[in-house]
């Protein structure tokens, strides 16, 4: 049996920003943040640090189990003659076996700096506070240091997806790779992961070994999954919202590989925004992109068809069944076209509204709220509302099913309302995600909501 021990690890004191004259004042504030979310949500402190362990030493790949293994263990902020640690107690001695390395530093103080760091509520009152907030934990994440030689892409997809789809992946990170390209995902499995091995890859042979691999998640997804093995630098967001805004602000171009309802969440989102009139004109590429065979693609494609009854503008959104070979050849041709001057998009050159960024309360009452009506609603707004629809399925049927449990306990499950074809449509897509295997799904669809 393994020994039971404490554990310091030292942190990166200017990720802290304890470098400067304010260090102690900075210092304290730090560790009563530290202290104060211990004591009101200890178990989540625990799975955030848990995550980060378990991508840095490699000790256990399931962390649901890991985070059961470190039930006991709590977590501590100080500041010393030999700089920040943090502590950890009732740690088992088998989980610091590869610590120590300068990932384990980076990542934890990353972590530690955007979960403890004092943020006030000043700073998202409104779009410039919200906007200002957002662009200091870009710099700080390392996400703005990319030269304006890079054409940087966000990449989405699916964390649960088939090895064919992981190798296109791998395969088009690559290609951008040797085209100059930087990538940022949200830092999980599967099409989170797969661009950045097949770029790093080819940084290797091209004898670039600090090109950053930036991973940008948000609390509640890292408390449930730790990031993937090639991530060197982690943003951590307070919601989902900030997280899908900060993803379209740190970047030329988007590219969409499958996935399940997280990414039609994270299209829709995109579709919300770039279809405001305050956008109109913006130029903001975005691909969708399968193998030559792949089937998923032609369903959304179908999907926002019937969604738009065609009235999305042609070029917002662009289809893609090319070999890698054939989409690298149409990055070359167009990535001229972009202007890279610049990296961070203000809301001079990207407008992100106020209905997308407000976070998403998930209730019995917001479901039934939810509006999937055409009329009397601009195309952006019903986009707006099928975001929050595929976010509220993501929460209630994977990360947060005791919810569904109580709403059953009392005889509720939410009507959704709206077109009739348009709810037929969007029932019969999530249908099919669970079908493909392509949600862990912890209770059936079935329970998360109704329509008539």
């Amino acid at each position: 049996m393994s020994e039971i021990i404490s554990k310091k690890i030292s942190l990166d004191p200017s990720i802290l920003r304890l470098d400067g004259d304010d260090r102690i004042s900075r210092s304290s504030a730090l560790r009563a943040n530290v202290s104060d979310l211990m004591s009101k949500d200890a178990t989540r402190v625990r799975n955030l640090v848990a995550a980060v362990i378990a991508t840095c030493d490699e000790v256990d790949d399931d962390i649901d189990r890991l985070q059961e293994r470190l039930d006991g263990m709590s977590v501590e902020f100080e500041l010393n003659g030999h700089g920040p640690e943090l502590v950890l107690h009732h740690v088992p001695e088998w989980v610091f076996a590869h610590n120590g390395t300068s990932r384990t530093t980076r990542l934890l103080s990353m972590l530690m700096n955007d979960i403890a760091a004092p943020i006030t509520s000043g700073d998202f009152i409104n779009s410039r506070g919200r906007e200002r907030s957002l662009h200091r934990g870009a710099r700080r994440s390392g996400i703005l240091g990319f030269s304006n030689a890079h054409m940087v892409t966000t990449v989405f997809g699916g964390h649960k997806v088939p090895q064919t789809e992981y190798d296109f992946a791998r395969q088009i990170g690559a290609i951008d790779a040797q085209l100059g390209g930087r990538m940022v995902t949200g830092s999980g499995s599967g099409m989170m992961e797969a661009p950045f091995e097949g770029a790093a890859s080819i940084y290797e042979g091209q004898g670039n070994h600090d090109v950053p691999m930036i991973g940008i998640t948000e609390l509640a997804i890292l408390a449930a999954e730790a990031p993937n093995k090639f991530i060197t630098h982690l943003l951590t967001l307070p919601d989902i919202e900030k997280r899908m805004e900060t993803f379209l602000r740190v970047c030329h171009r988007l590219r969409v590989h499958p996935g399940g309802a997280g990414t039609l969440e994270e299209i829709m989102f995109v579709l919300a925004t770039l279809l405001h009139p305050k956008n109109q004109g913006l130029h903001f590429p975005v691909d969708l992109v399968e193998r030559v065979d792949g089937q998923y693609m032609p369903v959304v494609e179908n999907y926002l068809q019937t969604l738009s009854r065609n009235a999305i503008p042609n070029g917002m959104m662009n289809f893609h069944h090319k070999t890698p070979h054939d989409y690298g050849e149409y990055l070359l041709g167009t990535n001229p076209e972009i202007d890279t001057t610049s990296l961070w998009r203000d809301s001079s050159n990207m407008y992100v509204p106020h209905e997308l960024v407000e976070p998403f309360e998930i209730s019995f009452e917001a479901m039934e709220g939810l509006n999937l009506h055409r009329k009397d609603q601009e195309l952006w707004q019903l986009c707006a509302q099928l975001s929050k629809f595929f976010s509220a399925l993501v929460w209630l049927t994977v990360k947060k099913p005791e919810v569904l449990r109580e709403w059953q306990s009392q005889n509720q499950v939410p009507l959704v309302s709206g077109d009739r074809d348009l709810v037929l449509a969007t029932h019969d897509l999530a249908r099919s995600f669970a079908q493909q295997g392509r949600m862990h799904l912890k209770v059936p669809l079935e329970e998360a909501y109704r329509v008539e």
